[in-house]
């Protein structure tokens, strides 16, 4: 199993390298960044809804940074954690710049992503952005749009939102309001394509025991520290379940995603695992009380920064910004 996970690491590499290698219409490019950490020579090309947040939090310890730092955050993010996003506060960590030798496998740089098939993948975005009612998304029209889901009583309400939203997706793509663009329901061939980049590794979320193994080896070429343990929070109090990927959802994501599917499907399981266990009441209730709690971080987050906003006009001194959240 463990030669067939490498070989697979090895397919998803070679497959990346191919798309960032091809031409590509620039509304499907992304601009999200990548993180660069110069002293360890890792790039991390972040891939949203894959462990992302994880990842990063295991690179700002690895660097030994302050967290306090973050928690001067004004966006609106549900938890501390998320405040990992917020990468204006990090401090002094460089842009990838290719140019200047940054991301060069040749060189000894670690580049690398990770991918996640993408039907537990759009579930879990659906689930914890829109479900949930993620404050981000509040203030931005969304919960006007037909789509939005009701906050559940019972486990149809989820199910039926579910299936109206991948609906629309598979009839709007990039034209359904923000969503459309949104890098948490994008392809994720859109997010890996970086022209003029080489990874070295691109793994899929099951080989994730092999990525820490493979940076670990690749910091102790280096001299470097050992991994900091990962930071775990769980944002998706619903498992998928069979009635989630019924038979007209699972065509309408396959056809949302074709190309991931085209590219790197060949290491997903021809149908996705499920949980057989129903969904508790409690779980149900606990996505009605994020709605309610995100809903008042919204407002706060929102009235902070107006004041801010207010403050800044007013005084001529230079200011830190922590502007709102994309």
């Amino acid at each position: 199993m463990h030669d067939d996970a490498r070989g697979q690491i090895d397919r998803l590499t070679a497959a990346a390298n191919e798309l960032s290698a091809q031409p590509r219409d620039d509304a499907r490019r992304s601009r999200h960044k990548a993180v660069v950490l110069p002293d360890h020579k890792i790039v991390y090309v972040t891939n949203l809804k894959v462990a992302c947040s994880t990842i990063k939090w295991m690179l700002f310890d690895l660097e030994g940074r302050d967290e306090t730092a973050l928690h001067a955050s004004l966006k609106p993010r549900p938890t501390r954690s998320q405040t990992i996003h917020d990468h204006e506060l990090w401090g002094d960590t460089p842009k990838l710049a290719l140019r200047e030798g940054h991301g060069d496998p040749a060189q000894g740089w670690f580049v690398f992503t990770v991918l996640r098939d993408p039907r537990p993948r759009v579930w879990s975005a659906w689930q914890s952005k829109l479900l949930c009612g993620n404050p981000n998304y509040l203030h931005r029209g969304e919960p006007e749009q037909p789509w939005w889901p009701r906050s559940p009583e019972t486990a149809d309400d989820v199910i039926d939102d579910f299936h109206r939203f991948v609906e629309t997706l598979d009839k709007q793509r990039r034209r359904m309001h923000r969503v459309g663009r949104d890098g948490h329901f994008r392809p994720q061939s859109d997010l890996l394509h970086k022209p003029g980049l080489t990874y070295s590794h691109v793994y899929d979320l099951t080989h994730l025991p092999l990525l820490l193994a493979d940076l670990q080896q690749h910091l102790d070429a280096l001299g470097k520290g050992p991994l900091p343990p990962l930071r775990r929070e769980n944002e998706t109090p619903l498992a998928a379940t069979a009635d989630i990927f019924t038979p007209r959802a699972l065509e309408l994501i396959a056809d949302v995603y074709a190309e991931d599917f085209d590219r790197f499907g060949a290491v997903w399981p021809e149908v996705p695992r499920t949980s057989t266990e129903p969904w508790h009441p409690a779980a149900l209730a606990d996505v009605r009380f994020r709605r309610v709690a995100h809903q008042r971080i919204a407002d706060l987050s929102q009235e902070a920064q107006r004041m801010r906003d207010e403050l800044d006009a007013t005084d001529d001194r230079p200011r830190r910004r922590f502007g709102r959240a994309r």
